[in-house]
Order: C-alpha cells, then sequence, then structure tokens
C-alpha cells in the first residue's frame, strides 16, 4: 500500500496516550511548529491509542484557528455553551471591557480539571451587549471546573466540565470582537475536519494491514483531505463540504475491518463524525441550492 513514508514511520512508533498527557503534548507540539495544521492532526492521529486521543489532537489544532498565536505545547478550551442556553443572544456570562473581568458560567470545556492551559471565553459586551472572546488561564484566580461527568456517553477519556468564572481577569493580549462570526461559525468547520483528519489517522493505524480497497481508499481521501484544507478558512465550502462527507464515509468504510477493542471503541466513539451534523444539515441547502430544489 502506498503512503507517505512519514505517515508510515507514524504507525511504526509506539501509540501515544490522552492518559500520558505530557508526551502526547511535546509531540502534537514538534508536528505544530514543524506541519500545517491538517499535517499535525493526522500524523497525531496515526499514533492515537484511542478515538479519543485523535479527537484531542484534532481539536488542539482546530484551537490555532481560534488563536494562531496559541505557543504549540500549550492547549486550550474554546467555551460558548451554557446550560439551557437557546440562542447567543441570551448569552449570560459576561465581560467587562473597563475591568477585564469575566463572570458566568459554561456548561462544557474539555479537561477543564486538568491539562488544558487556557479557557477562550466568549461572552456578551456588558456595556454594548455584543459577543466577544476573550481568554483566560485555567488557574486564574477565580475558575472554578465543576467535577469530571460521571456517564460522558463517549471519549470519556476527554471529560468535558463545566467551568465558573466568578470575577475572572481576562489576559489582556487577546480579545476578538463580532465572537459569534468571526470564530464560533467558522470553529465548527474548523473543529469537524480536523477532528476527521485526526479520526482517520486512528482509523488506519487499525487496518493498515488490511490489503482491502476500503483502506486503500482511506489513504487516499486522507491525502486528498489534507492537501485541501485552508487554515484561515471562514466556514465551509461546497468543495469542503464534499471533502469532508468524503472523508466520514471512508473512515467508516474501513471501520468494518476493525477488530477486538478498537472495534468497541469505535462502537462507542463513531458518534464523533456526526456531531456537526445538526449546523451542516443547516448549511447545506445553501451551499448545494440546486440539488435542495431537485429535491422538493
Amino acid at each position: 500500500m502506498t503512503m507517505p513514508d512519514s505517515w508510515l514511520q507514524a504507525i511504526a512508533q509506539p501509540a501515544l496516550s490522552v492518559t500520558s498527557p505530557f508526551t502526547l503534548r511535546l509531540t502534537l507540539a514538534r508536528l505544530i511548529r514543524s506541519s500545517q495544521s491538517a499535517g499535525a492532526a493526522i500524523q497525531t492521529g496515526l499514533r492515537a491509542d484511542t478515538p479519543a486521543t485523535a479527537f484531542l489532537a484534532g481539536y488542539q489544532c482546530a484551537m490555532r484557528f481560534i488563536d494562531p498565536a496559541l505557543e504549540p505545547e500549550q492547549w486550550g478550551a474554546f467555551c460558548v455553551s451554557e446550560k439551557g442556553l437557546g440562542s447567543l443572544s441570551n448569552m449570560q456570562t459576561t465581560y467587562d471591557r473597563e475591568t477585564s473581568l469575566i463572570t458566568g458560567v459554561k456548561s462544557h470545556a474539555m479537561l477543564a480539571r486538568s491539562v488544558i492551559d487556557w479557557f477562550y471565553v466568549v461572552a456578551r459586551d456588558s456595556a454594548s451587549g455584543d459577543l466577544v472572546c476573550v481568554r483566560c488561564r485555567r488557574d486564574a484566580q477565580g475558575t472554578e471546573a465543576g467535577p469530571d461527568p460521571v456517564n460522558q456517553a463517549f471519549v470519556p477519556e476527554v471529560p468535558h466540565n463545566s467551568v465558573s468564572f466568578g470575577q475572572v481577569r481576562a489576559d489582556d493580549a487577546f480579545l476578538v470582537d463580532d465572537a459569534h462570526n468571526s470564530l464560533n461559525k467558522p470553529f465548527r468547520f474548523h473543529e469537524d475536519y480536523l477532528c476527521a483528519l485526526a479520526i482517520g489517522g486512528w482509523m488506519l493505524r487499525q487496518v493498515v494491514n488490511r490489503e482491502t480497497e476500503a483502506v486503500r481508499h482511506l489513504v487516499a481521501t486522507l491525502s486528498d483531505a489534507k492537501a485541501l484544507y485552508p487554515a484561515r478558512a471562514c466556514g465551509y465550502t461546497a468543495e469542503l463540504m464534499t471533502m469532508f462527507d468524503a472523508l466520514a464515509a471512508a473512515i467508516t468504510g474501513a471501520a468494518k475491518f476493525l477488530a477486538g477493542e478498537a472495534a468497541l471503541q469505535w462502537q462507542r466513539d463513531r458518534v464523533l463524525l456526526v456531531m456537526g451534523e445538526k449546523a451542516r444539515a443547516v448549511l447545506r441547502p445553501r451551499l448545494f441550492p440546486d440539488i435542495s430544489d431537485s429535491e422538493s
């Protein structure tokens, strides 16, 4: 089977794990420094022990869209969700520009109790009412992460905690206005795409010895998806949506060759590929109006 030498070398190396975050952090940082986010996501996925490890790697690559200046060795969590939040216009978390203080509660933040370095918090400007994004250290005074969820349905190795911000001072070096359009909407694409690349790498590691058309197709589709990825894209285009769908299908097609523990892990975590489907379903009629018209 033909694939880049760097991919073969990654598969031959010992697996990385979210349960050994120090080694994972250093390896991912080296890859981020030496290649673009798409390449780093695939390479780390090729060394991931579980879909959860691949997901974490892909997510951290996507965080480089939120903050291109985020140091490669540092990890971030994008904090948007709030309990009962039906519309962003009702967001309760606030940011005071005069005092640089964040106040509120976010319902989901990746690894908030342990290895995350920065929280990137979408909040409502207390004066203007506009949405902004600010950041603070995970251990900043006034931050408090809730307990790990007891029954997280998938990737339980990467718990998502609630976080309360009790007048937490934000880092003055980072402030993004119009946060929904500038960061939140585009991030959906980058998270989808880069996590799929990383998960595709994990899948390839599991099935690389199976000389089948499905596995060869996965190799080719991963390569095509990597080449197409635009690091500063403002969201999905028709071409990128088509590519994501093709990659998800290639991963699913190769999954039938999984066995043992890997098959059980995939059965539990395959929902990762469809997490953003609701948002993509809203976008599809806009990106593919001819198809939508023919179906109506």
